[in-house]
């Protein structure tokens, strides 16, 4: 005999539980074969809602977007020094367009675009908070600010940064940005990178 306990909970009535008390038997029935089919197909499902992410468009008002701004300045501090030329675009004041990453109603990604020229926006103030790394957050933020400067009518998207931001650096070649002249101040910053993608 085989017994199994299903328990349902949370919102979306998900069967999280199941227990196999006593197995007297070598080979599996089909009932206990659909008992472990649908465990499985829930566990899945479940877990698929437990990572689930909500992505937000906002502007430079937003409270979240200004913790994670913060967090960002002192992680870039940290790398370039509390004092550091680049430091000096990091007012986000003007900015219209904000991406946030959701995740159980904590921010834990942002990014944001500014127009550039009539064609190009500028992407900015991309981070990503620590315990969220290593799961794609940040292409995801950069998918979207790509999506959200072809809906404005824009051809390009260009951003600068530090030497000292590898896991950026990466992020960008993954995703077809292409090194180009250093622009406007930029090009009075040694360490600063500049870099593009036609969209």
């Amino acid at each position: 005999m085989c017994w199994y306990w299903i328990i349902g909970l949370n919102n979306f009535g998900c069967l999280i539980y199941l227990n196999e008390y006593q197995t007297r038997i070598s080979k599996k029935s089909d009932s206990q074969k659909d008992a472990l089919f649908i465990y499985n197909n829930v566990v899945h499902h479940f877990r698929l809602l437990k990572n689930m992410i909500e992505i937000i468009r906002t502007d430079s008002q937003n409270l979240e977007f200004k913790k994670l701004v913060q967090l960002l300045n002192s992680d870039l501090a940290k790398r370039d020094g509390k004092i550091h030329p680049l430091s000096q675009f990091n007012n986000i004041s003007s900015i219209k367009y904000v991406i946030l990453v959701m995740k159980k109603d904590k921010a834990i990604g942002c990014g944001a675009i500014s127009k550039y020229d009539n064609n190009s926006m500028e992407i900015k103030r991309m981070y990503v908070s620590p315990e969220a790394r290593g799961q794609r957050i940040g292409e995801k933020i950069l998918l979207e600010l790509e999506n959200w400067s072809r809906e404005l009518g824009n051809t390009k998207c260009l951003l600068f940064m530090g030497s000292k931001q590898p896991e950026a650096s990466k992020l960008y070649q993954r995703n077809n940005y292409d090194l180009i002249e250093k622009y406007g101040k930029l090009k009075a910053i040694p360490d600063s990178i500049c870099l593009a993608k036609d969209l």
